[in-house]
């Protein structure tokens, strides 16, 4: 009698075990069915994507603050009103007036374009649209810019640009000690009241380039000038804007020559003249000449008149920072006369001194013998 008690005894156990393992997979089978159908849920809410599209373009029809904005609408079927953000930083602060756009048929992308005034170079814009989104339960009003924003950078007539002496018939000269003043102008969006600065690196032109002096403030029109006192060599000039990027002038290159006097005086009979002055910086072994102009030839293509030597001479030691010369020359008519001097390469370049008019007696001709 005691077999089959026992017997009915494991046939009891294994039953409960397979009740007890049936119930553990039944709840695991719930909590997996619950949590799949909440990231269903959840992945239908946060992946739900908009019906429109929008995408910033580039700008065009460009003209000193003004410029259209483009860009591209895509809307199946629904109709929506387009605009543009505009501003100083991702921030914008300025819009465009909304342009409705009703839905194309057939379905396609629709190109839009705005124009704004008031925009500068370095400015913001992106595109936006406002719709009302059939997608959602109930229907709602929705906004969407495109992430991507642009940069404006201006047409090349807002670009901030210098104007300065350039070329042969424009070179900048400046006599030793003397002032020497830059003046140009800087033209594009901003240049009034701009403020720049002045920056020079000295003959051979090897070392970095400084800063001269402080600021200047270009006037309303963009004018500006620039002006530096006591200049004793060649240097390379720049003019640059103070900005966190500057805008930079093209190099300049300054010719400064010697500081040339000269006088005149009647050596004490007629004709005979002696004309001497100085020279700065001392200069002494240099050769001087004492040249005469005149008109130049019919045809030629030199500017100026022709400069003829009519006497040398070598320059003297008078002071630390002085040369001197002295020539007595026979001259007759009436003329203009320099003296120039002639260096060798570097710092000082050669140069003369400014005109004198000499009025003296006509040679006489001469009789023929018969």
């Amino acid at each position: 009698m005691r077999e089959p008690r026992q017997t009915e005894t494991e046939d009891d156990q294994m039953s409960s075990r397979r009740t007890t393992r049936t119930r553990r997979s039944g709840t695991a089978l719930a909590a997996l069915a619950a949590l799949l159908a909440l990231a269903a849920a959840g992945s239908q809410s946060a992946g739900a994507a908009s019906p429109v599209h929008v995408s910033t373009g580039g700008a065009t029809h460009v003209h000193g603050t003004s410029a259209q904005l483009n860009g591209v609408l895509v809307a199946p079927g629904i109709a929506a009103s387009v605009f543009f953000k505009y501003g100083p930083t991702v921030a914008y602060g300025h819009q465009t007036k909304p342009l409705t756009i009703p839905p194309p048929s057939p379905p396609k992308s629709v190109k839009v374009g705005q124009l704004v005034t008031g925009i500068l170079a370095g400015w913001h814009y992106t595109m936006c649209a406002t719709f009302t989104n059939p997608t959602t339960s109930p229907p709602k009003v929705e906004t969407i810019c495109d992430t991507k924003d642009k940069s404006f950078s201006g047409g090349k007539a807002s670009k901030l640009k210098f104007v300065v002496p350039r070329g042969k018939e424009e070179r900048l000269f400046a006599i030793y000690g003397g002032t020497l003043e830059l003046s140009g102008s800087l033209t594009g969006t901003g240049n009034a009241n701009h403020a720049l600065t002045l920056q020079a690196t000295p003959f051979p032109y090897t070392d970095p380039f400084t800063t001269l002096g402080g600021t200047v403030v270009s006037s309303r029109t963009g004018s500006f000038i620039f002006r530096v006192a006591h200049i004793t060599g060649d240097a390379q000039l720049r003019v640059l804007t103070v900005d966190p990027k500057p805008v930079y002038s093209p190099v300049l290159t300054v010719h400064v020559t010697p500081r040339i006097t000269l006088h005149v005086r009647s050596a004490g009979r007629t004709g005979i003249y002696r004309l001497y002055g100085t020279v700065a910086p001392s200069r002494p072994g240099a050769g001087l000449a004492i040249q005469q102009l005149t008109p130049q030839k019919a045809g030629s293509k030199r500017e100026g008149p022709a400069a003829h030597s009519v006497a040398a001479t070598v320059l003297k030691r008078a002071t630390k920072s002085l040369s001197r010369f002295s020539v007595i020359v026979k001259l007759s008519g009436t003329s203009h006369y320099r003296a120039y001097v002639k260096l060798p390469k570097g710092a000082i370049e050669s140069g003369h001194s400014s005109n004198v008019l000499i009025k003296a007696p006509a040679a006489k001709g001469r009789t023929k013998r018969r």
